[in-house]
């Protein structure tokens, strides 16, 4: 079927064309629907009648009331208001009181999104009536018995390029993270070497002696060596890896980003990591610092995102040290994927 995207969309027609995290799968139950919104679109969701994930346009097509304030009905979408029902395709499959005629017809209809539920997440792809040419990502080791995990979620006014940038940026934590990652006091010389391809872009730093915070230490103790990659991937899925000289330290921080309007976005954390003998010990020492982490990190992207209201847009300028923002908004703009690798020498 043709895709069909929202009526004077705000969002680049390009970025529909994309899945994106809708819930944790124990968020959904078999009861009652979910109300959720992806690029400005007020999606609900539900289980079929065998347990299924499902995926409409919030909207029931008779008078517009959110099908989310309704009911599930034999694994079918019920209208609070007329009680009109609707299947997982979006079809209208019952209309009380109606005596003659079939109550599916096109104009009855609602908009339905494709999903896939893997790794405990609901995926929607945002362009509803369409039949996706690619599967959702998947986290990297997260079902590999050899590593250990660590889901949560958090949420924020903000947008998909700044919380990237902020993620994946390392010049910001001498003075966000102050002594918890780096510490300006102690700077150290690292070349980086960035690189962008037609789907992500990334920044590697070799040996990178620069993480010497109390986190690290407590988390990296014993470590000769540490290589760092911040990368992103379309549409809105940010990674740091993290390798050793020890073959048996191998560490992803995974965070799908869901865009829900222009101010307002969800991320979905998945950590998978193996510290050897130390991997148990490892899961319980090293949550509690990362949530440190991710609070700092909310409260100076709160203060960013009230500051620019103050303004008609932002105005933003860019040194050499900001090695992925630039191609960051270059993927999202949905520019000619052009090859680039260059190297940055800063200090970290």
């Amino acid at each position: 079927m043709t895709a069909t995207l929202p009526p004077a969309s705000a969002w680049p027609a390009h970025l529909y064309a994309h899945w994106y995290i809708a819930c944790r799968s124990k968020d959904l139950g078999a009861r009652r629907p979910l109300a959720c919104e992806i690029l400005d679109q007020p999606l609900v969701l539900f289980r079929n009648g065998q347990g299924k994930a499902a995926a409409l346009l919030d909207r029931c097509a008779h008078r517009n009331i959110p099908l989310s304030a309704g009911w599930l009905k034999q694994g079918e979408l019920q209208c609070r208001y007329h009680g009109w029902r609707f299947n997982a395709e979006g079809r209208c499959s019952a209309i009380p009181g109606l005596c003659s005629g079939s109550s599916d017809q096109p104009a009855r209809r609602v908009p339905a999104f494709a999903v896939c539920e893997q790794q405990g997440f609901v995926w929607v792809y945002a362009a509803a009536n369409t039949s996706p040419n690619h599967e959702p990502m998947v986290f990297p080791e997260s079902d590999n018995p050899h590593y250990q995990q660590l889901n949560w979620s958090f949420s924020g006014p903000s947008t998909v390029e700044d919380v990237a940038e902020n993620f994946l940026d390392g010049t910001h934590t001498h003075f966000v993270h102050p002594g918890l990652l780096r510490n300006d006091n102690r700077r150290g010389q690292i070349t980086a070497r960035v690189t962008r391809s037609a789907d992500r872009t990334e920044a590697y730093y070799p040996n990178d002696q620069t993480l010497d915070g109390w986190m690290y230490r407590i988390l990296t103790g014993g470590l000769k060596e540490i290589n760092v990659t911040a990368r992103f991937i379309m549409p809105s899925v940010l990674q740091q890896e993290y390798t050793s000289n020890r073959p048996d330290y191998h560490f992803y921080y995974t965070v799908g980003l869901t865009p829900h309007n222009a101010g307002r976005i969800t991320g979905h954390v998945c950590m998978s990591f193996c510290a050897g003998r130390w991997t148990p010990l490892f899961k319980l020492v090293s949550s509690p610092l990362f949530r440190i982490g991710i609070a700092q990190d909310l409260g100076i992207l709160r203060m960013h995102s009230a500051h620019l209201q103050r303004f008609e847009r932002p105005q933003y300028a860019y040194s050499e040290l900001d090695l992925l923002r630039p191609h960051i908004d270059h993927l999202r703009q949905g520019l000619p994927a052009q090859p680039f690798e260059r190297e940055v020498t800063l200090n970290l």
